[in-house]
């Protein structure tokens, strides 16, 4: 059961769904990039498997699982 239902027309379910899948993942990657110890994301700079860039991955996988575990159980789109 969620905290917060928001209800919609059955034609607007999907887009409300994208909107909110995508607004949130780009702020919780935000804030984590933010309070991480990377100051340039230097991604493509040297090696393949920079530390960097496995930092990247680290936090995009965080941010799913944020999401998924727990945005989608606080706020329900039906």
């Amino acid at each position: 059961m969620a905290i917060f239902t928001i209800k919609t027309e059955s034609n607007q379910l999907k887009l409300f769904q994208d909107i909110f899948k995508f607004t949130s993942l780009f702020i919780i990657f935000h804030i984590l990039v933010n309070i991480s110890e990377i100051n340039n994301l230097g991604l493509f700079s040297s090696n393949l498997l920079n530390y960097d860039f496995l930092m990247f991955i680290i936090l995009l996988i965080v941010t799913f699982s944020i999401y998924y575990l727990i945005l989608l159980e606080i706020i329900e789109i039906i």
